[in-house]
C-alpha cells in the first residue's frame, strides 16, 4: 500500500457511519403489514391545495377509495392563482356527501401558507384521527386503515408514512434519489421507535396522521407556523411535548411526485436546505461531510487514470457508492444514478450553498408565489 492508497482509504472512514445507517435503515425499518379492519368514520382526511388543478383530483379519487374508515375529506383552497377552487367545486358537486370546502381566509402575517391552511382543516375536522395529505399524494387501497392500525399497534398519536417517491424524468430518476440518501444516511429510522429524543423526530409532508385530541393539546400548526420545514419539525415538537411519533416506509402505501423539472427539484429542495440545520456550524460540517462523497471518489478516479491502481482504491471507490447502492436496492432508485453520485452530490452541495445565500443574506426564498424571509420564517414557540 503506497501513501495515496493510505490518503484514500483513511478518508473513506467518513462513508462508515452512512453506510452503517443506510444498512440498518434497508434491513430494520419493516414496512408495516397491511391492515384491512374498519374503523368507521374514524379519520378527517385534511387535504391543503394552492395552485394544484392538475393534482387535486387524482388524490381525491384514491382517498374515495379508502372505505368507511374515512369520516369525511376536507379541502382547503389557500389563495390558489390557477383553476384550483374550480376543481374543488367539480369534486363537491360529484360527491356532496363525503367533500367539504372550508371557507378560504387571508393567510395572517407570521404564517407560511400550508401552516395556516392545516390549521384552518384542523379546527373544523371532527374525525379522531386527523390524516393531513398533499394534494399531489397518491393513497394505495387500505393506505388509511393500515396507518391508523399502525399508529394503534405502536402506541403513538402521530404517524407519518415516507412515500414512495415517482420519478419519471431523467432529471428525476437522476436527483430526487438525493432526498433519500441524504436522509437515510443520516437518520437511524427504526432507533426512533426505541427512544424517545426530539431529535429521532421525523416526517414526511405529504402523509401525517395525527390523534385529534393531542393535536390540539400540543398546539398543533400554530407551533411551526412560521416553518417552510415544518412536517419534521412538527415531529419533534410533538415529541418535545411529551407524545410518541413515529415515521414509518410507507412506499407501499403512498406515492407522491414532489418535482417535476430541474428548477422545480432546485426551488423546492432550497427552501428545506438551510433551514433543516439548527446551526450555522452544523450546515457547514454537513456540506463538508458531504464533499468527501465527491472528492474522494473523483481522487480515486484521477488516481487510476495515473497508474495508481490497487485493492485499495478499488474498495475506497466501492465504499463510496455502497450507502446509494443499498438505499436504490431498498427504495427502488435507477443503478444507473447510483454511479453517476459523486457528478449529482455536487448538485446537492450547489443547492445547500444556494439555500444559506437566499435565507443568510439575501432575505428568504420564493415558494408557492410568495416570498418569505428570513425573519419572518426564523422564531416559533
Amino acid at each position: 500500500m503506497n501513501l495515496f492508497d493510505a490518503l484514500m482509504l483513511t478518508s473513506s472512514i467518513a462513508f462508515i457511519p452512512g453506510i452503517i445507517i443506510a444498512i440498518v435503515n434497508s434491513t430494520l425499518w419493516k414496512k408495516p403489514k397491511r391492515l384491512k379492519d374498519q374503523v368507521p368514520n374514524s379519520v378527517s382526511v385534511l387535504v391543503p391545495c394552492r395552485n394544484e388543478s392538475k393534482n387535486i383530483a387524482a388524490c381525491v379519487k384514491t382517498i374515495l377509495m379508502q372505505g368507511e374508515v374515512v369520516k369525511e375529506i376536507l379541502i382547503y383552497d389557500d389563495e390558489s392563482t390557477d383553476t384550483t377552487s374550480s376543481e374543488i367545486d367539480k369534486l363537491i358537486s360529484n360527491h356532496p356527501a363525503a367533500i367539504k370546502r372550508i371557507p378560504t381566509q387571508n393567510k395572517p402575517k407570521g404564517w407560511t401558507g400550508k401552516n395556516h391552511a392545516c390549521a384552518q382543516l384542523a379546527s373544523s375536522a371532527k374525525g379522531d384521527w386527523l390524516l393531513f395529505i398533499d394534494a399531489d399524494t397518491r393513497l394505495q387501497k387500505d393506505a388509511i386503515t393500515t396507518l391508523l392500525g399502525t399508529a394503534k399497534r405502536k402506541d403513538v398519536s402521530f404517524i407519518s408514512a415516507w412515500p414512495k417517491i415517482t420519478m419519471t424524468g431523467y432529471i428525476e430518476k437522476l436527483l430526487m434519489p438525493l432526498l433519500n440518501n441524504v436522509v437515510f444516511t443520516m437518520f437511524p429510522a427504526p432507533l426512533a421507535d426505541i427512544k424517545s429524543d426530539k431529535a429521532l423526530g421525523l416526517a414526511h409532508g405529504a402523509c401525517i396522521m395525527v390523534k385529534s385530541e393531542v393535536y390540539f393539546a400540543v398546539g398543533g400548526h400554530t407551533r411551526v407556523r412560521t416553518l417552510l420545514f415544518e412536517d419534521t419539525m412538527l415531529a419533534r415538537t410533538w415529541r418535545r411535548s411529551g407524545y410518541k411519533s413515529t415515521c414509518i416506509d410507507g412506499s407501499k402505501l403512498i406515492s407522491v411526485r414532489m418535482y417535476e423539472t430541474f428548477n422545480d427539484i432546485v426551488t423546492g429542495f432550497t427552501k428545506n436546505y438551510y433551514p433543516a440545520f439548527r446551526h450555522q456550524r452544523s450546515f457547514w460540517g454537513f456540506q463538508i461531510w458531504n464533499l468527501s462523497w465527491t472528492l474522494i471518489p473523483l481522487a480515486c478516479l484521477v488516481g487510476l487514470q495515473y497508474g495508481f491502481a490497487s485493492i485499495w482504491i478499488l474498495l475506497a471507490l466501492f465504499l463510496s457508492i455502497t450507502p446509494r447502492l443499498v438505499l436504490a436496492v431498498r427504495f427502488s432508485h435507477t443503478i444507473w444514478s447510483v454511479f453517476l453520485h459523486p457528478i449529482t452530490n455536487l448538485v446537492m452541495l450547489y443547492i445547500g450553498t444556494i439555500s444559506y445565500l437566499k435565507w443568510g443574506h439575501r432575505g428568504g426564498v420564493e415558494w408557492k408565489g410568495r416570498s418569505y424571509s428570513k425573519q419572518e420564517t426564523d422564531h416559533n414557540d
